[in-house]
């Protein structure tokens, strides 16, 4: 399957997807430029991804999202 990436960079960030081909892809993109995402996960079964959203310096909280889909 693929590999998802958290990036740190200039905003507006995402998570990336990198096939087994080796092409990069857009997966989702943060809502707020001050924040970030860290620490994308799958459950065991390989069902749901876990992903966490840094909140934006005291201005909104820090957000986790569980995403279903066909992996």
């Amino acid at each position: 399957g693929d590999l998802f990436i958290c990036e740190d960079s200039a905003p507006p960030p995402f998570i990336r997807g990198l096939t087994m081909s080796g092409e990069i892809y857009p997966f989702a993109r943060a809502n707020t430029a001050n924040s970030e995402f860290a620490g994308v996960c799958f459950d065991p079964q390989g069902k749901t991804m876990f992903v966490n959203q840094q909140g934006d310096t005291g201005k909104e909280a820090a957000v986790m999202y569980a995403i279903w889909g066909p992996w």
